[in-house]
């Protein structure tokens, strides 16, 4: 249960971190474990009250991942970066409501908080 917070994006963190430094694959699993120590001290401190801490976190992170959300949906839409890929019609509406249907959810979830 400890090793199971966030193990996907410690792994894919580790991964490069590794790669960054350029070190040898066999160095992945070290780094792997040694992530791992914040986010099982965080479980085992915060043991009575962990899921309203994972709310609260999640709830952050929408407005933390705001503004890169919303300069890469502008990349994301520029032709002279994108090119031929550039998003266009129903796609881009549709990334641009979801963005606005989290940003929205997050709102609610701050003032049903108060």
């Amino acid at each position: 249960m400890i090793f199971a917070v966030g193990e996907e994006d410690e792994l894919a963190g580790a991964w490069g971190v590794v790669e960054a430094m350029g070190w040898r694959r066999t160095r992945a699993f070290p780094v792997y474990f040694l992530e791992s120590i914040p986010a099982m001290l965080i479980a085992l401190v915060l043991t009575a009250n962990l899921l309203n801490a994972i709310l609260t976190l999640m709830v952050v992170f929408v407005f933390v991942l705001l503004g890169p959300a919303v300069i890469m949906g502008k990349i994301a839409s520029d032709a002279r970066v994108m090119g031929e890929y550039a998003t266009r019609g129903v796609w881009k509406y549709a990334y641009w409501l979801s963005l606005g249907s989290v940003v929205g959810l997050g709102l609610v979830s701050v003032v049903s908080a108060l």
